[in-house]
């Protein structure tokens, strides 16, 4: 029993070292390739928006503070969509991540309509970006949480990113903003690094 112990030991001891040797030879963008893969198929977003969290109060905070409007629709309880800042993240897609198309509402709806009969190669090809953005109190300190999510149909989370902080009521916009530069800065360099674009 004994020998079948250091048996086992010796080849754990062995196989891990050889995937950190291998690990320590890979490069960043072989990581990035291989951890991201998901993400080179993608051609077509059926979904971009940044949606706003917050308590009872977020819709009229959230005018307040400049991220929503009186057009903008509650998605579900204390969730709304913001088109302004989502039209802002439609608009830095388009100018950092190369030829990724955005669908339409309209063609959205028809992928959605169909999309049962798509073949799992064919929704590959289509993608969601979508970024939270949860706040908590209604002038100084207002603290916030982003988090955004990128991937395809069948896995929309195959690349995720997170900030937290806080700022006052005049700052958020900005500071939304801010952020939202960095994760389509940051997830695009891996998008076009998957897709040999880079």
């Amino acid at each position: 029993m004994k020998n079948l112990k250091i048996l086992f030991l010796s080849l754990f001891i062995v196989i891990f070292f050889s995937f950190v040797i291998q690990a320590d030879t890979m490069t960043d963008d072989g990581f990035i390739r291989m951890m991201y893969s998901g993400l080179k198929d993608i051609e077509n977003l059926y979904s971009v928006s940044v949606n706003i969290y917050g308590n009872e109060d977020i819709f009229e905070n959230g005018k307040n503070m400049g991220i929503l409007s009186d057009d903008d629709e509650e998605i579900y309880n204390r969730k709304y969509r913001s088109d302004n800042l989502s039209d802002y993240l439609k608009l830095r897609i388009k100018n950092n991540m190369g030829d990724i198309n955005i669908l339409t509402d309209s063609e959205a709806n028809d992928f959605y309509s169909e999309f049962d009969g798509y073949s799992k190669e064919n929704l590959k090809k289509y993608g969601r970006f979508n970024i939270r953005i949860w706040l908590i109190g209604d002038n100084y300190p207002i603290a916030y949480h982003v988090k955004a999510n990128f991937g395809t149909f069948l896995n929309n989370n195959l690349w995720s990113d997170e900030y937290l902080g806080y700022s006052n009521s005049n700052n958020i916009k900005k500071v939304s903003k801010e952020i939202i530069n960095k994760i389509v800065e940051g997830v695009s360099i891996t998008y076009l690094k998957v897709k040999g674009e880079m």
